[in-house]
């Protein structure tokens, strides 16, 4: 299966690119005094694809979770990030140390919606097969 550290530094690099975040940290991550607006990210893979064959130890199928926080009074910069978000990820690929994805695909949203006082979170769930590059 593929080192999820690597997928998921490579999709930090590649959220880094919208300059409108301040920070693009792992979901658990556990500091405190976060700046906003902050994306945060969490990969998950379900076991390669097929049964046997060569490919079972290096393809795998990607789940990947993207959070975006804004605090601002209404709930449009979180929307407007969204849509930032969805147009640097759908239908391209992440390429990152030793694997490669096809092409992402989005799966869902979910909100934005108020996470607690004066903090709006928007959540975009894509797809991906990931395989490895040796």
């Amino acid at each position: 299966m593929l080192d999820q550290s690597f997928v998921q530094a490579a999709l930090v690099a590649k959220l880094q690119t919208i300059t409108d975040f301040q920070v693009v940290l792992e979901l658990e991550y556990q500091g405190t005094d976060i700046p906003y607006p902050s994306a945060r990210v969490r990969i998950s893979q379900t076991p390669p694809r097929g049964e046997q064959g060569s490919c079972h130890e290096s393809h795998s199928n990607l789940t990947m979770l993207v959070a975006i926080f804004s605090e601002k009074d209404s709930s449009l910069e979180a929307m407007q990030l969204g849509t930032q978000v969805v147009n640097l990820l759908f239908g391209k690929h992440l390429i990152g140390s030793n694997f490669r994805t096809l092409s992402i695909d989005m799966r869902g949203t979910n909100g934005p919606y108020q996470a607690k006082p004066r903090e709006w979170r928007h959540d975009l769930y894509f797809t991906a097969h990931g395989y490895q590059t040796l």
